[in-house]
């Protein structure tokens, strides 16, 4: 096929001339670049408006008070696993009054070495002082080593407990490093960390030293950030008895006995007696793993803390419960917020996060028991402050009710990051992640109102 190019004169007869040809491209050119200056102006107006206004008002729960709460009652969520539902929002500022008849004691098993110091100060320094009770469990010293009795951070002292473990953690020389390899599967050497015998030795040892202390006990990492305000919250409107037999957290289904997540494990003190009862009997059979059955209460080498305690107390007739509030939102969050708000839940996921949950359950409670995975001291530090401190620059210029209430409003708004000023770079960086910590913060200030001044508190309540 011959194919001819158009002379200039064709060109010019369909297009017309070459200046009115320039004149049509500067005017529409012109007209796209007005179009986008004004989009951007008012777009910005729009963003400050909705961002950096500061709140006006004075501290009030983010959720409705006013409304009546009516408990709610076990639901069954599995054969295996139940499940405590609470109808949040609806708070009642008498509850919050009688949740502080709850002790809580947390147990944060951890190592005593100079890379974990910054860690331990964080804990001590900002949730760990909320606790009724908190100690530090490390692993013994080891080459004649000597380690103080106490944790002596800027503001606190915490107790270190030295755990009788039988085994050297693999992972106590060096951190991250494995020089020695003290467990052999089908003959091959693997390093050992010995969780689970660190967690059992330490329950037996709260229960045969601490258990009259306090009502409910808490397993934390020290890489979780805690919030003992609501867990005592959740523990009253339950009506739990702590001589009742509860073992809670975030539930998982991924093998044959569900478990609760390592995180934060709660037992109650009448799970703790029975089940110590049980860790002192279990048999422990060490060598060659694969020499051994599984799916029982024993102690073996490399054993998994989660799976191998919630056999244990299966054996007992103790089942996990999960708890999530009302409208289904998870209160224990096993990744950073940051993390956690963008799992999304998508039909047909096989993600192991949603395994086995719920239909409707989804992420995250804005009366959070823990957050989990802040590896790094700062981060835990950054947090604290913003929730809990009396004023700063995030909360000041994008903890704002309008902001909070347009997200509300439009849930399907895209997420846009936080343009910083001045080269400083928030913690959290995204319109629903600071909508969600804004919420937070206003409930934790709501409950502090609340228990500083409890002669405020109407008899409608």
């Amino acid at each position: 096929m011959n194919l001819k190019h158009p002379n200039k004169k064709s060109l010019l007869s369909r297009y017309g001339s070459r200046s009115k040809q320039h004149r049509f491209m500067w005017g529409a050119f012109l007209t796209f670049v007005s179009l986008v200056v004004f989009l951007s102006i008012h777009e910005k107006q729009m963003f400050v408006a909705h961002v950096t206004k500061p709140p006006t008002h004075a501290p009030k729960l983010a959720a409705a008070v006013e409304n009546v709460y009516e408990p709610s009652k076990n639901v069954e969520n599995t054969r295996t696993t139940r499940v405590e539902e609470i109808d949040f929002p609806f708070i009642r500022p008498k509850t919050i009054l009688k949740s502080t008849r709850h002790k809580l004691y947390c147990m944060v098993p951890t190592v005593y070495h100079p890379h974990r110091f910054e860690k331990l100060r964080a804990v001590a320094e900002t949730w760990g002082k909320r606790c009724d009770v908190i100690k530090f469990f490390i692993d013994p010293p080891t080459n004649g080593e000597v380690f103080p009795d106490v944790f002596v951070s800027d503001n606190m002292t915490v107790p270190m407990i030295q755990v009788p473990l039988q085994r050297v953690n693999d992972v106590q020389a060096s951190d991250k490093k494995y020089p020695n390899k003290s467990c052999t599967l089908n003959g091959r050497r693997l390093a050992c960390r010995h969780i689970w015998e660190k967690v059992w030795r330490s329950w037996v040892w709260v229960a045969e030293n601490d258990l009259e202390t306090a009502d409910w006990f808490f397993k934390v990492d020290d890489d979780s950030f805690i919030f003992p305000e609501f867990i005592r919250y959740f523990l009253e409107v339950f009506g739990w008895d702590a001589k009742d037999t509860y073992y809670f957290g975030h539930v998982s289904e991924l093998a044959s006995t569900p478990f609760v997540n390592g995180a934060v494990v709660g037992l109650s003190k009448g799970t703790l007696g029975k089940v110590a009862e049980k860790y002192r009997q279990m048999p422990r059979e060490y060598g060659d793993r694969s020499k051994f059955k599984h799916n029982r209460c024993v102690d073996r080498d490399g054993a998994t803390q989660e799976i191998t305690e919630s056999i244990c107390l299966k054996d007992l007739g103790i089942m996990p419960t999960s708890v999530h509030d009302s409208q289904k939102k998870l209160t224990i969050s096993l990744f950073r917020l940051s993390d956690s708000l963008f799992m999304r839940k998508r039909e047909g996921s096989t993600s192991w996060y949603w395994y086995k949950k719920p239909r409707d359950v989804i992420c995250c409670s804005e009366t959070p028991m823990a957050f989990h995975w802040y590896k790094h001291p700062e981060n835990l530090l950054k947090l604290d402050h913003i929730l809990y401190g009396d004023s700063d620059y995030l909360h000041e210029t994008y903890l704002s009710r309008n902001l909070s209430d347009m997200l509300l409003e439009n849930p399907s708004q895209s997420v846009r990051p936080v343009i910083t000023e001045h080269g400083r770079i928030p913690l959290f960086k995204y319109h629903r992640e600071v909508e969600y910590l804004y919420r937070v913060r206003m409930n934790l200030a709501s409950f502090r109102h609340i228990l500083a001044n409890p002669e405020d508190i109407s008899s409608v309540y």
